[in-house]
């Protein structure tokens, strides 16, 4: 970012249970700054139907191939995905038939 410059972030929570949640988002620039951002909600389900994915007992440089289910809620449009990331840095993300 330039100095003296905006920027917006996007943040995607996909909880568990659905109802009311509380918890909050920290925002780290680098390891002097953070801050935590206290966000409340009422969670329900969602239209494209994502769920969140769990993994246990996974060694390390080991791949996994999971599946993301989600579903197009429009019956005209297409659905384009943008990006793929996580917010786990040592976890990377392919797309399908990436190596």
């Amino acid at each position: 970012m330039e100095p003296g410059t905006y920027i917006i972030f996007t943040c995607l929570i996909a909880p568990e249970t659905w109802g009311l949640i509380q918890g909050s988002v920290t925002v780290a620039f680098d390891s002097e700054f953070m801050f935590m951002i206290p966000v409340t909600a009422f969670a329900i389900s969602n239209e494209y139907e994502i769920e969140p994915v769990y993994y246990s007992n996974v060694n390390v440089g080991e791949q996994l191939y999971g599946h993301l289910k989600l579903k197009n809620p429009s019956s005209t449009e297409e659905l384009e995905i943008l990006e793929l990331y996580s917010t786990e840095d040592y976890l990377k993300l392919f797309w399908p038939n990436q190596v």
